[in-house]
């Protein structure tokens, strides 16, 4: 037999993995990079209010995808402490929009998160992928004059 010489060469498939691999592993690192380099979300604390010197602790339970209760009311300038136990067999977590955040839970894990003084209303939900948008999410209202 003989081979044209205009005839396509055939090429191992090595180099486009390894390609691909590149591509991926350029992607992660920006994600990373992404994530460490973001603006930081400000704390609660940080919002103009003074400081009671009072500190409120609520007992938050996940089940069934909810946060029980969903919404925390406590007085302006109070620092809040969430003691927060899973009692669904789904892990869970809380993350705040100040950026105070648990650890992931299992089934009965318990976790304790200093939300810091509150001056403002405050957002929390599970970062879980779909738990948010299901209505994992809470409020910390602050109460009392301004």
């Amino acid at each position: 037999m003989s081979e044209r010489a205009d005839a396509p060469v055939p090429r191992p498939l090595g180099g486009a993995a390894v390609g691909l691999a590149l591509v991926l592993v350029a992607v992660l690192v920006g994600v990373a990079a992404q994530r460490v380099s973001g603006d930081a979300p400000v704390p609660a604390a940080a919002t103009a209010v003074t400081p009671t010197g009072h500190t409120t602790t609520v007992t938050v339970v996940a089940d069934g995808m909810r946060f029980h209760p969903d919404r925390i009311d406590v007085p302006l300038g109070d620092r809040l402490v969430i003691e927060l136990t899973n009692r669904d067999h789904r892990r869970h977590d809380l993350v705040l929009a100040s950026g105070a955040k648990t650890p992931l839970l299992t089934r009965d894990g318990h976790a304790r998160l200093d939300a810091g003084v509150i001056g403002a209303t405050v957002e929390g939900w599970c970062s879980l992928p779909g738990h948010r948008q299901a209505g994992m999410t809470l409020r910390i209202v602050p109460t009392g004059p301004r």
